[in-house]
């Protein structure tokens, strides 16, 4: 994967070229999903799917920045519960391994 642009550069597109960054956002996105294990590439696309829709209904960016944080702490609070749930055998957990940047 290759790293992300700088946070000037993309502050940047935002600004200029909103079009490109999506378009780098959807690639990296993309990207993103398809080096990941192929059990899990179903899951990544449904919640990004379901998270852009919700985004699209936005009305600014602050409201944008508070719903991705929102998802992702909804996302690692249920990551945090099945993995203290392992000792339970009440669910079986499967812990991938991501690759660094």
């Amino acid at each position: 994967m290759e790293p992300l642009p700088p946070f000037d550069e993309l502050k940047w597109l935002a600004k200029h070229d909103p079009q490109a960054l999506n378009k780098l956002q959807e690639r990296l996105t993309n990207e993103t999903i398809t080096t990941t294990h192929p059990n899990h590439q179903h899951q990544l696309m449904c919640i990004q799917h379901n998270l852009m829709l919700r985004l699209n209904r936005c009305h600014n960016g602050g409201e944008r920045s508070h719903l991705a944080m929102t998802v992702l702490t909804e996302k690692l609070n249920h990551l945090s519960s099945v993995l203290e749930q392992t000792g339970t055998n009440h669910m079986p957990t499967c812990v991938m391994k991501l690759k660094s940047i």
